[in-house]
């Protein structure tokens, strides 16, 4: 997880889950590795002080982490006005996303474009969100294309090394090395898978499918559900 804006404009805190006692205040970015937020006079009233009450605090302009797996624990403390310390929790308090990112963009293109031929196919990806070296990628070729028994890959953009496995008959799995990590959202880059043989005729392929990004844990990134075809 990390920030959006070294400066964050404000915080809402809300107490005893009641909507219609809401307090805006400033917050203050006070390190940014990792990710700490200050909230300066949080409490500015002495009616918020018994023990037991519940306290929700929303932050605006945080950029979720970049997988689906559980996070390490916040660390949630307070302090007096003198920056005395009085409670803390630095365990237990994670969160975990459910749903993958997309892709900005994927698109193949195959460099011979004569039907029946042999061919190395392009595969170019524009990054969301970031990727890191170790990182997959996987997708599964239409059945009009052929791919070979043992599968090989070839470096592009942004790729230093590349190591591709095939599984079943079109499913590509490629594990990347970037040339630098990691790449930033938005970033371009590519590859080729080769000696494919191309469709039999001229006729569009059916879609890609299972297009999808992962870390070298399997914790999904992004995935990319747009029909994508050569």
């Amino acid at each position: 997880m990390s920030i959006a804006s070294s400066s964050l404009s404000t915080c809402s805190i809300t107490f005893g889950h009641d909507s219609s006692t809401v307090a805006q205040t400033g917050c203050i970015v006070s390190a940014t590795a990792p990710p700490t937020i200050e909230i300066p006079n949080a409490f500015t009233s002495g009616a918020f002080t018994n023990i037991g009450t519940n306290i929700d605090v929303t932050v605006a302009a945080l950029i979720n982490p970049r997988t689906t797996a559980e996070t390490s624990s916040f660390t949630v403390s307070t302090a007096d006005s003198s920056n005395n310390a009085i409670e803390q929790a630095s365990s237990g308090v994670t969160t975990q996303m459910n749903a993958a990112a997309e892709l900005q963009s994927f698109g193949v293109t195959p460099v011979s474009a004569v039907n029946g031929a042999s061919s190395s196919y392009r595969v170019a990806v524009t990054t969301n969100p970031p990727m890191s070296s170790g990182d997959k990628i996987e997708f599964t070729f239409p059945p009009e294309v052929t791919l070979p028994s043992t599968l090989s890959c070839s470096t592009g953009t942004l790729v230093s090394a590349i190591s591709c496995t095939k599984s079943g008959t079109h499913k590509v799995e490629a594990t990347l090395t970037f040339s630098s990590s990691p790449t930033g959202s938005g970033s371009n880059f590519d590859f080729s898978v080769d000696n494919l043989t191309n469709p039999p005729s001229t006729q569009a392929t059916s879609a890609f499918s299972g297009i999808a990004v992962s870390d070298s844990s399997g914790n999904a990134i992004a995935q990319y559900t747009p029909s994508v075809t050569t």
